[in-house]
């Protein structure tokens, strides 16, 4: 069966995914709305395949006869309008950024986790803790214990320093100290230390999880 209105994912303005269809255009908004809510991540994706990635949810149309424009900000803070580049005959009802959740690698247990569950297990409120960004990694000194997470890029790693250090003051927590900036010094003794406790230094040494872009 045909469906006139599609929810579709679209990555850096080209068509990834279709979500959902539907026959009549309160259903798919009520979709539409809910989808959003349901996706709405603290710590979202901004790498895949190895190149910056930008997400929209759309809401199109094959019957309507009006767009709706996407505007994006250009390098000066211009607001601009951006098509989307494979819309063909479609019309836009609702195009809003999107947010696909990014998953941490913990070294720990060798598995991939969410943001969610970082904070519950190892940032607990109980100690005093210290986050350090190296490379694609980062560092957590909690007591006596140290942990390492690993990123995509050098980008991510600082990138969730920062969304944590925002979900800290958000929370009114105070236990916790973030260290963007780390010296030589204070880097060889991390890379001594992790490697003490069975970390490869080799993979300490990496600044991407990452491989070039897959054609």
């Amino acid at each position: 069966m045909n469906r006139t209105y599609l929810i579709v994912l679209f990555k850096n303005r080209q068509r990834k995914k279709i979500i959902k269809g539907y026959q009549t255009e309160k259903k798919a908004r009520e979709f539409f709305k809910k989808y959003l809510k349901d996706n709405d991540f603290i710590f979202c994706k901004n790498f895949e395949n190895a190149e910056p990635s930008n997400y929209q949810l759309g809401l199109i149309s094959q019957n309507n006869q009006y767009k709706l424009d996407f505007y994006t900000t250009d390098e000066y803070g211009k607001n601009v309008s951006a098509k989307i580049l494979d819309e063909g005959t479609f019309s836009f009802l609702e195009l809003q950024p999107f947010c696909l959740e990014e998953l941490i690698y913990d070294n720990q247990t060798n598995t991939k986790i969410r943001f969610e569950d970082l904070i519950k297990k190892y940032y607990v409120k109980d100690t005093f803790k210290c986050s350090y960004t190296i490379n694609n990694k980062l560092i957590l000194q909690s007591d006596e214990k140290t942990f390492l997470f690993s990123l995509k890029n050098q980008e991510d790693s600082h990138r969730l320093l920062s969304v944590i250090e925002k979900f800290f003051r958000d929370n009114s927590r105070s236990d916790s100290m973030f260290v963007r900036d780390v010296s030589s010094t204070q880097r060889k003794y991390l890379y001594s230390q992790l490697a003490n406790q069975g970390f490869d230094k080799k993979k300490l040494y990496r600044q991407s999880t990452t491989f070039s872009k897959r054609k």
